[in-house]
């Protein structure tokens, strides 16, 4: 076709050959064509007068008149597909469109052309097929194209189609763009680019992938490997595909699938790998029995340290209830515990119930716990820490039978122990509290305990050497997970505390005793874990999980105008590699306490990325976010490092609707710091 001009004035006017024609486009719906483009000129040869209505469409060749009878909603499609088809020099192009037909309504057409190139000038030669009467047919399998097209672009995926027998293969635009090119950049295309673009140590395991489809081990090819990206770095993709057409002899002929980015997941699977083994570590080496029930009392996760207090080993308490261990007397009020907790999806603590180990004895425990919820809020089971009290316990139970004996075990034990009379005096103090406290023995023997510490319960700062008296009077055990200690030297110090009555054999109360130990390494764990869950290592600035999270926040309609700003540094590769990692790493943190002085203290700052900084600005405006780039750009610009200056490329974009998709506010900002980046790359 590309060899024939299918002008008027070439076309046969032998009558049997315009017969032949006119039988072929009565039979079969067709009308032939010829547009060329740079001439505004659309001439129709045969069928349109029988297909459209119109009188005389020969005669009718200005492509202005063709593109005012499209339909509007396929108008803008039509010259798109035509320009990209042209601007990348494809060969053929197919589109299902409509027509305005010369009564008013409008027909289906399924148009296939072919593309002439002749030096400067661009024709078209096409057959226009009439698919009338399927117009639901039509509809429909648009609208499966366009949910096809927005599955693809949800999830980013490429596409591709490999004839394996002959190695022809075809990709789309997002294929290429996954490795930083356009299509047009990698002709001519065959299997062997995507081969060349394979990590060489991920060929291999690909090739046997696909050797286990071939053989039919397997119905589908599921691959994970790293493509060569154009700036020379790799990215992992997520390869999946089927053969959907197999040659007469059994071999694949024709194999389609689909390439996803996956390079963000591998770096954040790498990083909760860590992450986890960081936390794994802490729960292992707890003293307590770390555990997590589902709501039928059923064991989902329990520590090491359950084998070590008990014995009983993991496996073999793993999905098993926990009331066979429990001592009958306690089971009933640690279920009511779990309950409460259920119906007030509270945390809450518990002291005093017994645990039976492999050789058949009983140990005592006190729990704290809280309430698992699902995304609904709903409870689905319950997670907490079970800590031995057995020591404490038998101390408690010694006190109403030997004071001498109970005097020497609280001298002996780990935790901090003071007794007092019914008058609230101290009368036994152990050496771990005078440690704590800061005294000698003879300091605080006979003095009221309150005039000896203040302790603030629930870290309030409202304690009174009173309430102290009224909690040590107290005719009923109280157990407080956290309270403020202030020692001899107005030290504030994290306990968690005990206080019981001291009963005779007639249970007359004759004292109390207070038992705590120093949590201040516990809770400061606490925090550091709860710390590096949202702030990035290296600069202590938030990370991309914490700065997810403010954007679903801020974005509410009481912060707009929402600014977005994006940070990239230029150059971190090659102060890595000129200078080293650690000169690298300072140059990230100067990075970091500059723009913490930069902002202001409702904006929110961090670290997304390796060289990435995001900045969230509530109630800004467009005038603002340029001030702020341009203040940032100077100051960076002064700023200089191992010899180097500073160099940033900054882009910003305003969420100002309602309407607008943060999103797509965020990829403003990308591609505005991407346009950024280029324009001082050319610059230097």
């Amino acid at each position: 076709m590309a060899d024939h001009d299918f002008s008027s004035n070439q076309v046969s006017s032998d009558t049997k050959q315009k017969k032949v024609y006119e039988n072929l486009i009565s039979e079969f719906n067709i009308a032939m064509w010829q547009w060329d483009i740079k001439k505004g000129i659309l001439r129709p040869f045969f069928g349109f007068e029988t297909l459209l209505g119109y009188d005389n469409m020969c005669d009718l060749i200005h492509a202005d008149f063709w593109q005012s009878i499209w339909h509007p909603d396929d108008h803008i499609q039509i010259k798109n597909d035509v320009r990209e088809c042209v601007n990348h020099r494809c060969q053929t192009l197919s589109l299902i469109h409509r027509i305005k037909h010369h009564d008013g309504y409008y027909v289906w057409f399924y148009s296939k052309m072919k593309v002439n190139y002749t030096g400067d000038e661009t024709s078209l030669i096409g057959l226009s097929i009439n698919l009338d009467g399927l117009e639901e047919n039509i509809s429909g399998l648009q609208l499966e194209k366009e949910n096809y097209e927005n599955f693809l672009r949800a999830t980013n995926a490429a596409t591709w189609v490999w004839n394996v027998q002959t190695g022809e293969t075809i990709f789309d635009e997002p294929w290429a763009n996954l490795v930083g090119y356009h299509l047009y950049e990698l002709a001519p295309i065959d299997i062997n680019t995507w081969i060349r673009f394979v990590h060489p140590d991920d060929l291999e395991p690909t090739q046997r992938i696909l050797d286990d489809v071939f053989n039919k081990k397997n119905e589908y090819y599921v691959s994970t490997f790293r493509m060569k990206h154009k700036d020379g770095h790799y990215v992992w993709i997520s390869d999946r595909g089927k053969v959907i057409t197999w040659t007469v002899d059994g071999k694949p002929l024709i194999m389609v699938g689909t390439h996803i980015d996956v390079t963000d997941h591998k770096r954040m699977e790498s990083e909760l790998i860590e992450r986890e083994k960081h936390y794994k570590y802490l729960v292992e080496n707890s003293y307590d029995i770390i555990y997590s029930l589902d709501l039928d009392g059923k064991m989902t996760y329990i520590s090491p340290s359950w084998t070590r207090l008990l014995g009983h080993t993991v496996d073999e308490t793993m999905h098993v209830s926990f009331r066979p261990f429990v001592h009958p007397d306690d089971l009933k009020r640690l279920e009511a515990f779990f309950e409460r907790i259920y119906a007030t999806k509270t945390h809450d603590a518990f002291e005093g119930y017994r645990l039976m180990t492999k050789s058949g004895e009983y140990r005592w425990f006190n729990t704290n716990a809280s309430a698992l919820t699902n995304d609904q809020g709903e409870v689905i089971g319950f997670t907490g820490t079970a800590r031995d009290i057995t020591g404490r316990k038998k101390l408690q139970d010694q006190l109403a039978l030997e004071r001498d004996f109970f005097k020497k075990t609280l001298l002996s034990v780990a935790d901090a122990v003071i007794s007092t009379d019914t008058d609230g005096k101290i009368v036994v103090i152990n050496p771990q509290a005078l440690k704590i406290l800061g005294y000698k023995e003879n300091d605080v023997l006979g003095k009221y305990l309150g005039e000896v510490t203040k302790i603030f319960i629930e870290d309030r700062m409202d304690g009174t050497t009173q309430s102290i008296e009224n909690l040590i009077l107290s005719p009923t055990e109280r157990l407080i997970p956290q309270a403020t200690l202030l020692n001899r030297l107005g030290k504030q110090i994290l306990i968690e505390l005990s206080i019981a009555p001291i009963t005779d054999i007639k249970q007359t109360n004759e004292g109390s005793v207070l038992v705590f130990r120093d949590i201040s390494e516990k809770i400061r764990k606490q925090k550091e874990i709860e710390f590096l869950s949202y702030h990035d290592f290296l600069t202590g600035l938030y990370n991309r999980r914490y700065m997810d999270q403010v954007i679903q926040d801020l974005d509410k309609d009481r912060y707009l105008p929402l600014g977005i700003m994006i940070l990239d540094v230029n150059d971190l590769k090659e102060m890595n590699d000129f200078h080293g990692h650690q000169s690298g790493d300072e140059l990230l943190k100067k990075i970091s306490r500059i723009l913490e002085q930069a902002i202001h203290p409702k904006d929110v700052l961090g670290r997304i990325g390796g060289d990435e900084f995001l900045i969230i600005v509530p109630n800004t405006t467009l005038e603002d976010m340029y001030r702020l780039k341009h203040s940032l750009i100077e100051t960076f610009d002064h700023e200089v490092i191992k010899g180097r200056k500073i160099s940033v490329a900054l882009g910003y974009s305003v969420k100002t609707e309602h309407d607008q998709n943060i999103y797509d506010i965020m990829r403003d900002a990308d591609n505005f710091m991407y346009a950024h980046k280029e324009a001082r790359r050319q610059q230097e």
